[in-house]
């Protein structure tokens, strides 16, 4: 588009292998006791900017679509997922 402007991101987030557990989670049912496997989750954005007041934005998280756990919470991570955006901006325009 005439005007526009991108931007894109890749980007990661991990954690090794975790075991220590604190004397709460380690009576926690919802918490392995032997703690929680290492993972990666691979994530992509891209945002465009329309104009002065808009931008357009995607983004997909869990590109693997792959099962973890963050460590100590008992919980299991969302699967791959989608998200669409749109910032549309108001300062300034009705002074």
């Amino acid at each position: 588009m005439p005007g526009s402007s991108g931007q894109f991101n890749g980007y990661s987030l991990y954690a090794s292998r975790q075991d220590r557990l604190s004397a709460c989670d380690s009576s926690d049912p919802h918490i392995n006791p032997n703690g929680t496997v290492g993972w990666v989750s691979l994530k992509f954005r891209a945002d465009w900017r329309l104009n002065d007041a808009i931008k357009l934005g995607f983004s997909a998280e869990n590109i693997a679509d792959k099962r973890y756990r963050e460590h100590g919470t008992g919980l299991d991570e969302p699967g791959r997922n989608f998200a669409v955006s749109l910032d549309w901006g108001f300062s300034g325009r009705f002074n």
